[in-house]
């Protein structure tokens, strides 16, 4: 890919179509869209007993902003919104990142109907508890940055998910 000449940027990538049954969510990094740090999507497929967990799909831009990142979060997360085993419909998750603008998404996909999002809570606490939780979204503070880095370098190195993407890793 990266040495084939093709250009990622501003191209939705699909690595694995959505299947029922599934659990699917999207991290949303967002920046202020002026040509610097990228808007950025990730779709990742839950792992299951049978099979580890995958990236599905792909989005980056540095010229989106996160005022103008919800059309593309939303036809990737109306894509991969599936039935669950029961036949009801399963929204994906959202994590969106609430720094650089994040929320000016968050608000865009609330208005679309959007109600599966991240709910903010501390991770230092001594009780976890997710019906504490006060906002939605992802604070990127200098302890969550570390924790979410540690957790995909360990995710990454002990094969507990498939990465198609080569600027992803």
């Amino acid at each position: 890919y990266p040495n084939s000449g093709f250009n990622p940027i501003g191209k939705i990538l699909l690595y694995e179509l959505p299947e029922k049954h599934n659990i699917y969510g999207f991290g949303v990094d967002t920046s202020k869209g002026v040509g610097e740090d990228s808007s950025a999507i990730e779709g990742i497929r839950k792992a299951t007993i049978n099979k580890v967990a995958r990236q599905v799909a792909e989005f980056a831009s540095p010229y989106i902003s996160a005022a103008d990142l919800h059309p593309w979060l939303h036809c990737l997360a109306r894509l991969y919104t599936v039935p669950d085993e029961q036949g009801d419909v399963r929204q994906p998750k959202l994590v969106i990142e609430d720094n650089n603008g994040g929320g000016a998404t968050q608000l865009a996909m609330r208005k679309l109907g959007w109600t599966q999002f991240h709910d903010w809570i501390r991770y230092d606490k001594k009780i976890l508890r997710n019906d504490k939780a006060t906002a939605i979204g992802f604070s990127m503070v200098e302890w969550a940055r570390d924790l979410l880095v540690n957790g995909l370098v360990k995710t990454l190195r002990d094969g507990l998910m498939d990465i198609d993407s080569p600027w992803l890793l």
